[in-house]
């Protein structure tokens, strides 16, 4: 019988497999002898209608399961299957099919049925080509030739558990291998590209909707560890992780206002973040553009790069960050006499950020700190007063 996967969800990259086992065909009996040869088809020719059915029943339930059980299948039975392998193929880059190889049985005089039976599994990506053969073989036995037959199949199933692993590194997921004390152990780490301060996230393979997300706060070898954040439902050993394949860069623009004793004004700012490979420690760099008027209503404009680290938590879909940096600032333009445009101060920021994950690209910020600029030269500008007070503002972050 012939089995085709269903789509799995338009919006990932890996949703369908087209899953042909061309030697089990039930609808015709001369169908079922083709792909064989010599002894092999001779040897299938022999079984019974009942032992045909059980095989493909078998087949297509262990595999069917296997197949769903890994979250990138939905398994279903294809009435037209040319139809629907055209659009298949229109829609999805990947297949698996499968060939008898081998398929023997053996009768013992004292111990029974052997069955020894071997399937060639081929995983094709047809974006670029490339194919991978896995053959699985198994003996199996009972006290008939069915259950001969079904031992076989059943272990043959189990072994394509690790084509299925071989699909999961070609579309870039992952398991969770197990989970104690608010974190999941992840199967992979370095080898498979996962960094610290990386975000995976679970999802709900008949759905595709998330159904959680993690942060990854160790990264080994062949394994990581990785903090639950927020979950729709209980994470389990096996469920399926997918990372969001970030570059690592979060950039935040944001709007303060600014406050002291002698000055007052609007500040507007970029901040970029660096993430990939870090966990709680993130170097930052930016630059802030100061609008500012003093007490004697002189009005001045500076252009500030900054650069410096960010401290973060996660705490469910919130982040909470402590945000210190060096400040150098370049005075643009001002109406006070006799001060001219150049570097003319350097200082610090403290800043706390409270941030709210929206989306996984996209966050919203609330923030205020301390922001102390002092000025370099101040017998050659005594009329430029340090600058000192607080801001407080919002921005928004754009995950790349």
């Amino acid at each position: 019988m012939k089995l085709l996967t269903a789509k799995y969800n338009k919006k990932k990259i890996v949703s369908a497999v087209i899953f042909l086992l061309l030697a089990f065909n039930l609808y015709s009996e001369e169908q079922q002898a083709e792909g064989y040869s010599g002894n092999d088809a001779e040897i299938y020719q022999q079984l019974t209608l009942e032992e045909k059915r059980e095989i493909a029943l078998i087949i297509n339930r262990n595999f069917a399961d296997a197949l769903a059980a890994s979250g990138f299948f939905l398994v279903d039975f294809a009435v037209h299957y040319l139809e629907a392998a055209e659009e298949a193929e229109r829609m999805y880059g990947y297949s698996i099919s499968s060939e008898i190889a081998q398929f023997d049985i053996i009768e013992s005089e004292t111990s029974g049925f052997f069955s020894n039976i071997s399937i060639v599994f081929t995983l094709e990506n047809r974006n670029n080509n490339s194919v991978r053969n896995l053959n699985v073989s198994a003996i199996g036995w009972g006290r008939d030739r069915g259950e001969a037959i079904s031992s076989g199949l059943k272990k043959i199933t189990n072994q394509f558990r690790y084509a299925v692993a071989l699909f999961e590194e070609l579309a870039g997921a992952f398991r969770i291998a197990d989970i104690y004390h608010g974190t999941v152990v992840v199967n992979a780490g370095r080898n498979r590209g996962i960094r610290r301060g990386d975000f995976l996230y679970s999802y709900d393979h008949r759905t595709g909707r998330r159904t959680g997300n993690f942060v990854v706060e160790r990264s080994e070898d062949n394994l990581s560890f990785a903090k639950i954040l927020n979950t729709r439902v209980r994470p389990r050993t096996g469920d399926v992780l997918k990372s969001y394949n970030y570059w690592g860069i979060i950039t935040k623009p944001y709007v303060n206002y600014f406050f002291s004793a002698d000055f007052s004004g609007f500040l507007a700012g970029n901040m970029v973040i660096w993430t990939r490979g870090l966990f709680g420690y993130n170097p930052v760099f930016g630059f802030n553009k100061l609008n500012l008027t003093d007490t004697r209503d002189s009005s001045l404009t500076l252009i500030s790069p900054y650069f410096g680290f960010r401290v973060v938590r996660y705490i469910s879909s919130f982040s909470l960050s402590a945000i210190a940096a060096l400040n150098f600032a370049y005075l643009l333009e001002s109406d006070i006499q006799e001060v001219s445009s150049g570097w003319e101060y350097f200082g610090g920021t403290v800043k706390l950020d409270v941030g709210k994950r929206i989306t996984k690209h996209f966050s919203i910020h609330l923030e205020g700190g301390f922001l102390g600029m002092f000025v370099i030269n101040h017998r050659n500008n005594p009329d430029l007063w340090d600058i000192m007070g607080f801001t407080v503002g919002a921005g928004v972050g754009l995950k790349f």
